[in-house]
């Protein structure tokens, strides 16, 4: 029905994005966003896709026009180069946007420089993260070394909320 047509048409986008038919992907987030205009998460996937296509001034575009919708947006920021702002649990969400895209160098490249605050528990989850997007790369090497750095975090405070942690 209408009221989950944008989210559906959304989710839909990310399933092409990983199979990289770049058209299709960008057909259906037009398709989200005729719905819900402000739908941030669709707005940066269709710059992103718009990238893929050699349309740089079109996502340049894009990306401003998000930047005044929402000037705090994270993944925003990080699209237009700017270094991401806040807590680790904001570059994991950030990740996690990337990844459902299948963009997963660009999602790693979000934890590279991640410094889990002490007693936030983000510690362990940086490094599941980051094995799990090794291994999604069939980086087995890399993806062992994040498991063993992930086995000797502090467990403390650490509490996986988001339902692809489950997985992850």
């Amino acid at each position: 029905n209408q009221a989950w047509q944008s989210a559906s048409w959304h989710a839909q986008a990310e399933i092409e994005c990983t199979r990289q038919p770049w058209p299709e992907a960008l057909d259906l987030l037009d398709r989200a966003l005729r719905l819900n205009v402000d739908h941030l998460r669709a707005r940066n996937l269709r710059a992103l896709v718009l990238r893929q296509l050699g349309r740089d001034n079109e996502a340049t575009a894009q990306l401003s026009a998000n930047l005044a919708l929402d000037p705090l947006d994270s993944w925003t920021q990080h699209l237009l180069g700017r270094p991401i702002t806040g807590d680790t649990q904001i570059r994991l969400d950030v990740a996690l946007d990337y990844r459902r895209a299948g963009f997963h160098r660009e999602a790693l490249a979000i934890l590279q420089d991640a410094q889990p605050e002490p007693h936030s528990g983000t510690a362990p989850l940086v490094s599941y993260y980051r094995a799990h997007l090794c291994s999604l790369m069939d980086d087995k090497r890399a993806a062992t070394a994040h498991l063993i750095a992930a086995a000797k975090a502090s467990p403390d405070y650490c509490f996986p909320a988001r339902l692809k942690e489950m997985a992850i």
